[in-house]
């Protein structure tokens, strides 16, 4: 639950892990392997004599600089950059205000995350159905939504899970007055059969 679009996550990690497996593919190849260790002597002399007369044929100007060469370097600075607004717009979306109703038109009531999250995490942990929680709040279209996130020992259903962290929600909305959408993620010993992810509320 942040800004970065799920896909583009997907196909860039795709395409890096891509790469890397094809490079290490490579290597070992060549370390391991006679026939291509021999082959990559025999072609790597003719390859770099090719870039370097490559490079000596692209001048930038007068310089000694070839323009091939700055136009690596280049791209790596706009790749570096880039890898760096991915980073930081991890983890955005996160609030720190629960809820904000305005009580005059001087004053409003601020509730902080951190009750949701200590309210809702002591009442998990009194079920000993789950190994562990964690609550967190999200601004999603102007609302903020409760993420519940919980991981059931093995042998507890999952729908049982979802019930008992509904019946928390519910009795913590009772307090506080006010619905709030929620999604509830279940996580177990065995991923395939107690992962997932129920929107409530």
């Amino acid at each position: 639950m942040n800004s970065t679009n799920r896909a583009l996550n997907r196909i860039f990690l795709m395409l890096t892990g891509l790469v890397l497996v094809v490079i290490g593919a490579g290597l070992i190849a060549v370390a391991a392997v006679p026939a291509v260790a021999s082959a990559y002597t025999d072609v790597a002399p003719g390859v770099a004599d090719s870039i370097r007369s490559a490079l000596r044929a692209s001048p930038v100007f007068d310089l000694t600089v070839s323009w091939i060469s700055v136009a690596a370097v280049a791209a790596l600075l706009l790749l570096l950059v880039l890898l760096i607004a991915f980073a930081l717009r991890q983890g955005r979306g996160r609030t720190g205000s629960l809820l904000t109703e305005r009580t005059s038109d001087r004053d409003e009531t601020v509730i902080d995350t951190r009750v949701a999250e200590q309210s809702i995490e002591d009442a998990l942990a009194t079920h000993s159905e789950f190994a562990a929680s964690s609550v967190s709040a999200y601004r999603i279209a102007g609302r903020s939504v409760l993420k519940v996130s919980v991981t059931v020992r093995r042998g507890v259903a999952p729908g049982h899970a979802v019930a008992l962290v509904e019946d928390t929600l519910d009795a913590f909305e009772a307090l506080l007055g006010s619905e709030l959408p929620a999604l509830v993620s279940v996580a177990g010993g065995f991923r395939a059969r107690a992962g997932n992810g129920t929107i409530v509320n």
